[in-house]
């Protein structure tokens, strides 16, 4: 056996699969470099004005906070409502579309009187089933979806006036 040979082609196969391994981690570099991710933050508050108990108003807050490497211009905040069509929150006076740079995080303020109305509406409007859970999402301009499910039904949420929409 000549060794001059099998060092030429043991080299040569060493070098074919480095490079197939470089493009590889290129592949994936560049994939990990152009990554959106979108999170989902809910808090509900109350809010007294002047200490007068009997106007309490009850809100919710929803943080969008892009968590990814490249800014997201989302076009669209709604619940879903499953099997028909989602509702959106155009008519909310919410800036849509509205971009989140890298690492921002934008705030929209609703009162839980006017949501509770909009998902009985929505349950009475779209025949929804009231065991299915809320699911807030969003859409960027390229279509794609960022959701975020609530783990709470529709009917537990109209039924009860302290529930919240996130677990603890």
């Amino acid at each position: 056996m000549n060794w001059e040979i099998f060092w030429n082609a043991f080299s040569a196969i060493g070098s074919i699969t480095a490079s197939i391994t470089a493009l590889f981690i290129v592949k994936w570099n560049i994939k990990l470099s152009n990554k959106k991710n979108l999170e989902f933050f809910l808090n509900e508050f109350s809010f007294t004005p002047d200490d007068d108990k009997e106007n309490k108003q009850d809100f919710i807050e929803i943080c969008l906070a892009n968590t990814g490497n490249r800014r997201i211009s989302i076009k669209s905040l709604a619940f879903k409502l499953t099997n028909v069509q989602s509702r959106g929150f155009q008519n909310w006076a919410m800036d849509f579309p509205c971009v989140l740079e890298i690492e921002e995080i934008k705030v929209y303020t609703i009162q839980k009187d006017f949501l509770k109305k909009w998902i009985d509406e929505g349950i009475k409007d779209y025949s929804i089933l009231s065991d299915e859970y809320i699911v807030l999402f969003a859409k960027d301009l390229s279509d794609k979806e960022y959701s975020y499910n609530t783990k709470i039904k529709y009917r537990e949420y109209m039924a009860k006036s302290d529930i919240r929409l996130y677990k603890k």
